[in-house]
């Protein structure tokens, strides 16, 4: 979060930089975490194993699947709306 302080500039790259990081492990690692839950629940991948479930998702990145772009995103997104949660939390008590 920003302070006073920040230029907008410098709060730009603050949230431009906490953005990529979010998309990053949602791209990156967030796919791990669903191939070993959806194991434990649903049994082995239908394709093979984690290479081929984390290739899977890879290549939908790659090819702008709406799907799974809203799971890279969705880090991202349950901050943004943790964030705004909480500003209209702190606005109701004022």
């Amino acid at each position: 979060m920003s302070t006073l302080h920040d230029s907008p500039h410098t709060s730009a790259r603050k949230e431009l930089v906490f953005l990529v990081t979010c998309v990053a492990i949602g791209a990156l690692i967030l796919p791990f975490a669903i191939y070993f839950v959806g194991r434990v629940i649903f049994g082995e991948f239908d394709e093979g194993g984690l290479m081929d479930f984390y290739g899977s998702v890879q290549y939908s990145i790659w090819t702008l699947d709406p799907v799974v772009w809203f799971l890279v995103l969705s880090p991202y997104l349950v901050i943004i709306s943790l964030r705004l949660a909480l500003r209209f939390y702190r606005a109701g008590r004022a």
